[in-house]
C-alpha cells in the first residue's frame, strides 16, 4: 500500500512539473507578445509616449530575460515574429484600443505626448 502511494505521488509530481513547464512556456510566449505589441505601439503611435522599461520589467517578471529578446538573444526570433504580427494590425486599432488595454494592464507603460 505504501509503495503504491509512493508511485502515485511520483506520478502526480511529474504531472505537476510538466504542467508548470507548459504554463511557463505559455506565459513566456504571452510576455513576448506584450513586448512586441508595445514596441509596435512605440514605433507606430506618435501621439503616445511609451516607457519600454516598464514593459521589460513585466517580461522579466514572467520569466523572460530582457537579453533573450534583444538582438542575438535566444528568443529574438519569437520576438521578431510577434512584432511582425503586431505591425500588421490596423494603426487606428493599435493606437487606440490595444494601447488602452496595455496602459490599463501595465500602469505607467505609456501616456499621451
Amino acid at each position: 500500500m505504501r509503495r503504491r502511494n509512493f508511485v502515485w505521488c511520483g506520478v502526480a509530481a511529474g504531472l505537476l512539473a510538466a504542467m508548470s513547464r507548459a504554463a511557463s512556456a505559455d506565459s513566456a510566449e504571452a510576455a513576448i507578445k506584450v513586448i512586441a505589441d508595445i514596441t509596435a505601439i512605440q514605433v507606430t503611435c506618435r501621439n503616445l509616449d511609451v516607457r519600454p522599461g516598464i514593459a521589460f520589467q513585466y517580461i522579466e517578471s514572467q520569466g523572460v530575460r530582457t537579453v533573450d529578446v534583444l538582438p542575438g538573444g535566444r528568443r529574438r526570433a519569437d520576438f521578431e515574429a510577434a512584432f511582425a504580427k503586431a505591425s500588421m494590425i490596423d494603426r487606428s486599432e493599435l493606437c487606440s484600443s490595444i494601447a488602452s488595454k496595455y496602459a490599463a494592464d501595465l500602469p505607467g507603460v505609456m501616456g499621451e505626448r
